[in-house]
Order: C-alpha cells, then structure tokens, then sequence
C-alpha cells in the first residue's frame, strides 16, 4: 500500500497529543497504521504521543512512525498500548493463512535516517501473531543512527520471540541506549540480526519481571500466559545489567549525565531518563 510521504519540516513545540485512538482493521490486505504514515526528507522534532491506544487487526503498527526515509526524528516520545490481533483468511488461492503483520514500540523502519533523544513506552500486546516478532523500539535500521533513546515496555507475544530495541540491522550504528520489557516470550535484549553495524554502550535489563496489574484490555487467556516460567532471555549485542546495575549512573559507560540523561531513584522508576522530557514520562 502506498502512502503518500510527509516532507519538510515539522515541530511539535514539546506540546503532547493525548488519548489518540486508533482502531484499525487491514481488511483482506495488510495496511499501516502508525501516527506519521511515512517520512520523507523530514525533520521531526519534539512531538508527543500519550496514552495512545491501537487496535489493529491484519495491520503492520508502530506508534509514531512506520516508515522514515532520509529523516530526522528527535526529542520525541510515545505512551500508551497497542493490541494487535491477525486472524486467520483466505487468500486469492483459497488458502486459509494468518495475516502478516509486524508491531514496533516507536518507528517500524529507518532508512538512511536518524532518530534521537526518543523514547517508548508502549505495551505491545499481540494476540495472535504467527508470522512476526514484536519489536520495542523500531523493527528495521537500515544504513541509520539511533542514539540516546530508550524503548521501556510490557510485550505479550504467544508465537514468536521478541526484541528488547531492534528487529533488524543493516549497516547502522546505535550508541547510548536501553531497553528493560516485559515479556512472555523468547527474549533478545537488543537485537536479533546485526549485519556491518555498531553498536556501542547500549544495555538491557537481564531479568524479566513480568508486570501486573495487566492492562485492561487483555483477556484472562493472555493472562495466564505471562505467568508462564522458563523463558529464555537470549542476547545478541549489548550489555545485560540486573536490576540493580541498571539503576546505576556508573553502569551507563560513556553517558553524558550532565546534558543529556539524568537517573534519579525518584523519577522513571529509579531508571536512566532524558533530561529534556521528564514532564513526558509515564512515570514521573
């Protein structure tokens, strides 16, 4: 599907769009939703999602962008819950199959773009998801920097693994950033396919601590899943931190703590938080 991509300039001016409700079905073909649709020679700057809610169902979502295309995004931030959920369909071969959809926490890719000082706090609840993982941050970084962002989050995946940060990479680099989710299922810290990148002084939280009250909105089935025990959490790139290394400011190496992120036992659950938006955190 084509959409028609945003270009130019566009600053939000650190005002906040509260309780956007998106409820979306793809129909018999998989569709996009996201808050910017695509981006294109872009620069985004200080723009705010709170409290977001997607439904979706057969639909590739992201809460803030789905495709950045020689783009800048920064000084940006995302809250709420997106629920995916593909049910099955018969294609044009009279095949019954599940929808093919994908779910990231901020941006679903970034090509030739940059994003920083960015974060998500988006659960990502996938109710039936067969095809796909679950992404907190973004699912494709392509030739792209992403730096001094966070993705912070609950991901509910009953059929596939999901990533703490990053889905895939490809010849990018990503500095200074974290992720700490919720999850019941198989777990990459960071990312779980890396190709000519870097990436440096980046971090995760080992243990998984899965998060309750659950959100409203999911089922008693789902519930239970997430009590679910022997999980593997796996790696791939970064640094593992315990929760108690990761509230830390000795355990960030290389952080600039003086301009741009600031730690605070009282603030974001005792976790690193960009300086800047502190009025934007789900947890203040």
């Amino acid at each position: 599907m084509y959409i028609q991509p945003f270009y130019g300039n566009y600053d939000g001016k650190g005002y906040v769009i509260s309780n956007l409700y998106i409820n979306k079905n793809g129909g018999t073909d998989d569709r996009i939703v996201s808050f910017f649709g695509s981006l294109k020679n872009a620069n985004i700057n200080s723009v705010h999602l709170k409290n977001i809610l997607y439904l979706v169902e057969n639909c590739r979502v992201s809460s803030f962008c789905d495709n950045a295309f020689e783009s800048n995004i920064s000084n940006s931030s995302t809250t709420g819950t997106i629920i995916v959920n593909n049910k099955q369909r018969t294609n044009a071969y009279g095949h019954d199959y599940i929808g093919y959809s994908s779910a990231s926490g901020f941006v679903n890719q970034a090509l030739f773009s940059t994003i920083e000082n960015c974060f998500s706090e988006v659960d990502i609840i996938s109710k039936n998801f067969a095809h796909n993982s679950t992404n907190g941050f973004i699912s494709t970084l392509f030739n792209s920097v992403l730096s001094n962002s966070y993705y912070r989050g609950t991901m509910v995946n009953p059929t596939r693994f999901s990533t703490g940060l990053i889905g895939n990479m490809n010849d990018s680099k990503v500095e200074y950033c974290y992720s700490v989710v919720n999850t019941n299922s198989a777990m990459f810290g960071i990312t779980w396919n890396v190709t000519n990148s870097n990436i440096k002084s980046t971090y995760f939280l080992k243990s998984r601590i899965i998060q309750k009250p659950f959100p409203k909105e999911i089922n008693t089935p789902l519930s239970k899943m997430m009590d679910k025990k022997n999980i593997t959490l796996k790696k791939f790139s970064g640094k593992g931190l315990s929760n108690k290394t990761i509230k830390v400011r000795s355990s960030f190496k290389e952080w600039n703590f003086d301009d741009i992120w600031a730690i605070d036992n009282n603030i974001n659950d005792g976790l690193p938080y960009l300086r800047n938006m502190k009025n934007y955190l789900k947890l203040i």
